[in-house]
């Protein structure tokens, strides 16, 4: 299993922090406060956290420290979320 952690600030000047796990071809992502003890699943990660995820990835490739798979997995899960601007499918126009 591997492990990677991220934060970021809050517009209450509070850290969140996210953590991405993988084993075998799942990936599991959490999120906590760093005022809350607890950390709370995330099960559609969005778009912003696996592009962040993406960047966290490739640098860890860059210097040798996680296999391309890894890397590869992140950019399909990212290439099949739908984009922003497609309808729903449920209007025809």
């Amino acid at each position: 299993m591997t492990q990677h952690e991220w934060h970021e600030l809050t517009p209450d000047g509070d850290k969140r922090f996210f953590r991405a796990r993988h084993q075998g071809k799942i990936w599991k992502f959490d999120t906590t406060l760093a005022s809350d003890d607890d950390w709370h699943a995330i099960e559609e990660p969005e778009r912003e956290y696996l592009d962040q995820l993406r960047d966290i990835l490739f640098r860890k490739y860059q210097r040798k420290r996680i296999p391309h798979r890894l890397l590869a997995e992140i950019e399909t899960m990212i290439e099949d979320l739908p984009a922003d601007d497609e309808p729903d499918g449920d209007s025809e126009e």
